[in-house]
This record gives structure tokens, C-alpha cells and sequence, in this order.
């Protein structure tokens, strides 16, 4: 007699629950720069996510001659004077961001 023994290929499969990415934390760099008028310099973001979470960001300047540019370039227009607050921002979680000076010498 034959006796038929049935084994499931996934008897020992694992079932994975997706967990919610997050964003952690954003910082910039530098955290503060001086640059003449006419000038720029480049920002370097970092954001901490977990589960892979988007790790883009947005730029904005409260200043009208001292701006910055989608990529993270801060320009001090012509005629620039005083400082300007650049804020850093989580695309992802808005809630998570940084910010840093720039002064026009």
C-alpha cells in the first residue's frame, strides 16, 4: 500500500505586516553660513526615516533677495543685506524639520 504524505511549501512561511514608514528627523548643513552679496552656497540635507520612508525635502527662504533654489543652493541676490532663516522641510511629515542662518557680509 502507498500512503501519500502531503507537505505544504508554506507551512514555515512567514507573513510580514507592513509597519508604517516615519520620518525621525531632519537637520541641515551647515547650521549657520555668511556669504557676500552676489554669492551661494550649498545646502546638504539629512533625514532620518524609518520603515523607507521618503527622504526628499523642500526649501524655503523668508527673505526676498536671499533665496534658495529646489536643489539646496542659497543665493545672495544683488544689493542682499542682513540675514535670512532657511527652513528645511520633510516632504513626507511636514511636522519634521530644520532651519539655518544665512548673513550677507
Amino acid at each position: 500500500t502507498w500512503k501519500t504524505f502531503s507537505v505544504s511549501p508554506f507551512a514555515n512561511a512567514v507573513m510580514f505586516l507592513p509597519a508604517t514608514p516615519s520620518v525621525v528627523s531632519v537637520s541641515v548643513s551647515p547650521d549657520s553660513a555668511t556669504i557676500t552679496a552676489g554669492a551661494s552656497i550649498q545646502l546638504t540635507p539629512a533625514v532620518a526615516v524609518l520603515n523607507f520612508a521618503p527622504q526628499t525635502v523642500k526649501y524655503e527662504s523668508d527673505s526676498d533677495t536671499i533665496v534658495v533654489s529646489d536643489m539646496g543652493v542659497v543665493t545672495a541676490l544683488a544689493g542682499a543685506s542682513g540675514s535670512a532663516t532657511i527652513k528645511v522641510t520633510s516632504t513626507f511629515d511636514p511636522t519634521k524639520f530644520d532651519t539655518m542662518t544665512v548673513t550677507v557680509a
